[in-house]
C-alpha cells in the first residue's frame, strides 16, 4: 500500500505541475508534458542500464526479465503525467496489467479442474 501511495502521490504532483505550468528550480523552467516525459524516459534508461550491470555482475545475461514490467510501468505512468484528463487512481488504470496475469498463472498452477472425489449432494435432501 505504501508503494501504491507513493505512487498516486508522485504522480498527482507531475500531473498538477504540467498542468499549471510550474517551473523548476533554479532555472525556471515551465514543466510541460514534453520536458516530464523526456525525464521519465531518461530514468527509465537508467533503471535499464542498473539492470543490465547487475545482471553482469552475477554472471547472467542483460537482465532482460523485468524489462517487459518496467516498459509497462512508463507506459501508464507517462499517460497520467502529461497534464490531460485526470485519472483518479493510477491503481485502477494498473489492474489489468496486474491481476490478469497473476489469475491467468494461478489457474495454469492448480491444473485443469477435478471431478470431486465424494458426489455433491441432489436438492432433494437439502
Amino acid at each position: 500500500m505504501e508503494d501504491a501511495a507513493t505512487a498516486e502521490i508522485s504522480r498527482s504532483q507531475l500531473w498538477q505541475w504540467v498542468r499549471h505550468g510550474a517551473r523548476a528550480q533554479p532555472s525556471g523552467r515551465v514543466l510541460d508534458a514534453a520536458w516530464v516525459s523526456q525525464l521519465l524516459q531518461e530514468e527509465t534508461d537508467a533503471l535499464r542500464r542498473q539492470r543490465a550491470a547487475a545482471a553482469a555482475a552475477r554472471g547472467g545475461g542483460g537482465g532482460g526479465g523485468g524489462a517487459d514490467k518496467l516498459d509497462a510501468a512508463q507506459e501508464l505512468l507517462v499517460g497520467t503525467i502529461q497534464g490531460g484528463a485526470y485519472s483518479d487512481f493510477l491503481t485502477t488504470l494498473c489492474y489489468a496489467s496486474i491481476c490478469e496475469p497473476q489469475a491467468r498463472a494461478a489457474l495454469a498452477a492448480k491444473g485443469p479442474p477435478r471431478a470431486p472425489s465424494t458426489p455433491a449432494p441432489s436438492m432433494a435432501r437439502l
